[in-house]
């Protein structure tokens, strides 16, 4: 392959944001295009070099035909977008009924957690990144509940009273928080390689379950007071998985990345403006600025991301591969 077009070709690649099949598909598309046009421009006496450099002028710069292919292939089904927003939308249920408490959650997320192995081995279709999300959730309530036996233990260890015992559970929980930053980060570097806002998609119910786990904690407890108590605030907490689910669906369909990462964000803030009510404190404008911050923080981490650990996932770009895959 001339090296110019596995250049041009490289840059396409990187800007695509697409599954790769339809990333292959694409590449093959445009591979081809360049095979046809270099080979009637070098019948017309263009030399092979002038051949190459006319066929890429006039196919356009590789970020406006990344953009243009990424819009006419990247817009999902509505089947698609809803099976996307599903978990979202299952758990909202069991929010909104009350049924968190009576280990609900843990029966749903086992299915769940299934169906993301299965999609996982599928090759990883669009609509299965919430579904991730959702998988990760028992690793962020079981660190959650583990703080305070750390807190305990190591208040121990300080004052001199902690036992071989204490100390064994001690590290046994710190090896547990280390292997769930390792597989939440190994998850998030293998999502930001397809599409850094994916991993955004795919985390999107962490910080807003997490965020209900810590004001509802502090507010009433999590499985403390009465009935009436622990499930007062549970139907704000099951509009904020609706509105993610409906973010979900909204995201898929739409073709602009700008319009998706708009979609991302303003879901996002209004979850949170809803589990923050569950506190029944005022959103004054230093929380509102704070939250903001936030999120900014929580989006910008996956984009600053992608250009450390690379975009692509597919095997290496060349003329065999290409050739393969176009017959």
């Amino acid at each position: 392959m001339n090296p110019q077009v596995k250049d041009y070709l490289n840059k396409v690649r990187e800007r695509l944001y697409l599954e790769p099949v339809a990333e292959r598909q694409v590449m093959c598309e445009v591979y081809s295009y360049f095979e046809e046009r270099i080979s009637e421009l070098t019948e017309a006496g263009y030399s092979e070099e002038e051949a190459v450099r006319l066929a890429i002028k006039s196919f356009g710069r590789p970020k406006e035909v990344a953009r243009l292919m990424h819009e006419a292939h990247s817009q999902r089904c509505w089947g698609e977008a809803l099976l996307a927003a599903l978990p979202h939308f299952v758990v909202a249920i069991i929010f909104g009924f009350g049924l968190w408490y009576h280990l609900w959650i843990p029966v749903i997320l086992a299915p769940i957690a299934a169906v993301t192995i299965w999609g996982w081995w599928q090759g990883k279709p669009f609509w299965i990144y919430p579904w991730i999300g959702y998988s990760l959730i028992p690793l962020l309530v079981a660190g959650y509940f583990l703080v305070s036996v750390v807190n305990r233990t190591m208040l121990k260890l300080f004052l001199g009273g902690a036992s071989p015992v204490n100390v064994m559970i001690l590290l046994v929980i710190l090896l547990f928080y280390s292997v769930s930053a390792l597989v939440i980060t190994a998850t998030a570097i293998r999502v930001v390689k397809r599409d850094w806002m994916l991993t955004s998609l795919m985390l999107f119910p962490l910080p807003v379950v997490g965020g209900w786990m810590i004001t509802r904690d502090k507010a009433i407890g999590l499985a403390s007071g009465s009935s009436e108590a622990l499930h007062s605030l549970d139907l704000r907490m099951a509009w904020a998985l609706v509105t993610l689910g409906l973010a979900t669906v909204i995201f898929l369909r739409l073709k602009h990345r700008s319009h998706k990462m708009g979609a991302l964000v303003v879901a996002t803030l209004l979850a949170f403006i809803l589990v923050w009510h569950t506190t029944g404190q005022p959103l004054s404008l230093p929380s509102l600025l704070l939250t903001g911050i936030l999120l900014g923080f929580f989006f910008l981490v996956p984009a600053i991301a992608e250009p450390i650990v690379g975009h692509g996932e597919s095997e290496p770009l060349n003329d065999s591969w290409l050739r393969w895959h176009n017959h």
